[in-house]
C-alpha cells in the first residue's frame, strides 16, 4: 500500500478576523494521483481552536464520496463528545446509512451508538437499526 501523499492543503479565514479558521487537505492514498481523502479542520466558533474534524473518502475511485466522518469536540477539551459516519453502501451516490456514537460521559467510552437507515432513498434517515 501507498504512503498518503499531501496533494493540496489550504488555510482560510472564513470570517474575515485575519485568524485561520478552516486547514483543508486533500491527500492521494493509492498513489494514483487522484484525490482520495479530503480533510476539514474547523474551528466553528472562532475562538482559535479546533472543534471538528471532517474526513470525506473516495473509496472506490470513481470521484464521489463514498464515505465521510464528522468529529465533534464541543466544549474543546480535547475529546470528541459525537462522532458521526456517513456511508454510501449502495453505490448509488448518496449517503444511506449514519451511524452515531456518543460519549456523553466523556469518559473516552461511546456509550451510546445509533444506526440510521435510509431505506426508501429518498434522503431521509427514516429507520434505526437496532445494535447489538
Amino acid at each position: 500500500m501507498a504512503e498518503p501523499v499531501l496533494i493540496n492543503e489550504q488555510e482560510i479565514d472564513t470570517n474575515g478576523d485575519g485568524q485561520i479558521d478552516v486547514v483543508s487537505q486533500e491527500y492521494d492514498l493509492d498513489g494514483d494521483g487522484k484525490v482520495d481523502e479530503v480533510i476539514l479542520s474547523e474551528d466553528r466558533d472562532f475562538d482559535g481552536t479546533i472543534d471538528t474534524v471532517e474526513n470525506y473518502w473516495d473509496t472506490d475511485g470513481d470521484g464521489d464520496v463514498d464515505t465521510q466522518m464528522a468529529s465533534f469536540d464541543a466544549d474543546q477539551d480535547g475529546a470528541y463528545e459525537q462522532v458521526v459516519l456517513a456511508q454510501d453502501t449502495d453505490g448509488n451516490g448518496g449517503m444511506d446509512t449514519f451511524t452515531v456514537w456518543t460519549d456523553a460521559e466523556e469518559d473516552g467510552n461511546y456509550e451510546e451508538q445509533h444506526v440510521y437507515v435510509d431505506t426508501n432513498e429518498d434522503g431521509t434517515m427514516d429507520e434505526e437499526v437496532e445494535v447489538a
